[in-house]
């Protein structure tokens, strides 16, 4: 008898709350009407006549939101491939710039013979063909002391504390100044902003990240566009960014295999070349020399 009551009255309970979320639903559903109505009742009516007021209709949010999380997927890919083409470019620098420490000298000679005989041989002549070779002759030499006089330093060396924090701020300066993510009428800026997290990156340079950040952090806040959030828009962005990545692998696979590049990764053998390099530059200007030397016995003869 006494598990009989118990059952009982857990059937009275449960019945008991049916009927008070069945209760609970209608008031929501009365609320919802008597909300409906009043929307109704303030929205303006056509003129006796007029075309009625169409009002769009709403776009379905998970549209939305699945555009724009594939576009968060393809902006964190960017942010990798660019940090990828980066520290790529940074290791080519590296090699290029031993690469002149080791060698800047002995092509400096050559291109000053080249340059010196090509002119003498043009003032024989009078040959359009040897003036022209002669003027190309000096324009290589006047673009090498060019680069000569512009040579740019070293970046620091970094432990990996300090690397670790920099790929850090990379990541989050390029994710928040990338000119893809503004209108028209930002992109310039942005795009300036971009170049300097580039640089920045490749440079090593900590402190002119932290900067930028803090440029970015004192930037008035971007007013909304409700146009922006449509999906026509997400996914000219989405294709937008697709296309910026495409370009991003691209470089990288452009990077890969050129001849610098493959040298640079072979750091262990950087001596055996410069030292090879080195040789042919030094048998050019013997030769170069030689014939400088011919010429002038030619004309004295």
């Amino acid at each position: 008898e006494a598990e009989a009551e118990a059952e009982a009255e857990a059937e009275a309970e449960a019945e008991a709350e049916a009927e008070a979320e069945a209760e609970a639903e209608a008031e929501a559903e009365a609320e919802a009407e008597a909300e409906a109505e009043a929307e109704l009742a303030v929205r303006p009516r056509p003129a006796p006549g007029a075309a009625p007021i169409l009002v769009p209709a709403a776009i379905p949010d998970p549209v939305c939101e699945e555009l724009r999380r594939k576009i968060a997927d393809v902006e964190n890919r960017i942010v990798t491939l660019a940090e990828r083409e980066a520290e790529m470019q940074r290791t080519l620098q590296d090699f290029q710039l031993a690469q002149f420490r080791a060698l800047g000298q002995f092509l400096a000679d050559c291109l000053r013979l080249r340059h010196e005989l090509a002119r003498r041989r043009a003032e024989i002549s009078q040959d359009d063909d040897d003036i022209a070779a002669a003027r190309s002759a000096a324009d290589d030499e006047r673009a090498y002391r060019d680069t000569v006089e512009g040579e740019a330093k070293p970046p620091p060396e970094i432990d990996e504390g300090v690397a670790d924090e920099l790929k850090r701020l990379y990541r989050s300066a390029a994710m928040r100044c990338h000119p893809d993510r503004v209108g028209d009428a930002d992109k310039a800026a942005a795009q300036a902003r971009f170049v300097r997290v580039q640089k920045a990156f490749r440079d090593r340079d900590v402190a002119a990240l932290r900067q930028l950040l803090r440029e970015l952090d004192a930037l008035p806040e971007a007013v909304a566009d409700a146009a922006a959030d449509q999906p026509a828009a997400l996914e000219a962005l989405l294709s937008t960014l697709r296309a910026r990545a495409a370009e991003l692998i691209l470089a990288i696979q452009t990077l890969q295999i050129e001849p610098d590049y493959r040298r640079a990764l072979d750091r262990g053998g950087w001596d055996a070349y410069f030292d090879a390099a080195r040789r042919g530059f030094e048998l050019e200007c013997e030769a170069l020399q030689r014939e400088l030397d011919g010429m002038a016995r030619s004309v004295a003869a």
